[in-house]
């Protein structure tokens, strides 16, 4: 059986209910199925307002890091990749999905802190 706990915090008020949500668990779900071993997924604002860092690691170690900057253009924002493990393409497209629910989440109710662990 999956187990998980995550945490999420918000700027603005939000009922969890929302489209936005659940996208996000439609996603994260979709997500766990292209990588049984997904360990955690971490979003989060860095020390830098409008920089995000996005996260991802399963059990087997390997890791996904990408940090983009939404402080000047929130529509095609600049992404920086540090990636050195091997992922398939299935893996990162679903990784991408939910990178994209993630920025809508930002955008919509001011998202700034994002984190799942499964177990």
């Amino acid at each position: 059986m999956l187990a998980w706990t995550s945490t999420v915090v918000v700027s603005q008020p939000v009922t969890l209910s929302s489209r936005a949500f659940a996208n996000l668990s439609q996603t994260l779900d979709a997500l766990y199925q292209a990588i049984p071993g997904l360990k955690s997924v971490k979003f989060s604002e860095s020390a830098t307002i409008g920089v995000f860092v996005y996260q991802l690691e399963d059990f087997g170690g390997r890791k996904w890091k990408q940090t983009v900057d939404l402080r000047t253009d929130n529509v095609n924002p600049t992404v920086t990749l540090n990636i050195t493990d091997s992922f398939k393409i299935s893996e990162s497209a679903y990784q991408r999905s939910l990178f994209d629910v993630l920025l809508e989440l930002v955008k919509q109710f001011g998202l700034t802190k994002y984190e799942i662990q499964f177990s």
